[in-house]
């Protein structure tokens, strides 16, 4: 998925505790990109790995902590420029 540079702050947290909390309640592994890494302008590539109840799960509280942070029309904007979430199911990846 791809996430707003505005967002990274509030979505890692201090020393990452937003991040860490969000893998362990969803069992999940979320992995944020570099700044350098491709991506659309202004967005974050984020990647997650788990098993595919728990990546829906986690993308839904992404969802909602963007649209908290954020405010709902701009999630809605993310969709209308074809920057909806999107979470491949990927089984026991190692990063």
């Amino acid at each position: 998925i791809y996430i707003p540079e505005a967002f990274i702050g509030a979505f890692l947290g201090r020393k990452a505790e937003n991040l860490k909390s969000l893998q362990t309640l969803t069992n999940t592994r979320i992995l944020v990109d570099q700044p350098t890494a491709p991506a659309p302008p202004g967005r974050r590539p984020v990647h997650l790995a788990g098993q595919p109840a728990a990546l829906t799960w986690a993308q839904q509280i992404i969802h909602q902590r963007l649209v908290e942070e954020m405010g709902p029309d701009s999630v809605i904007g993310l969709y209308e420029e074809g920057m909806a979430p999107a979470v491949a199911a990927v089984q026991e990846q190692n990063f």
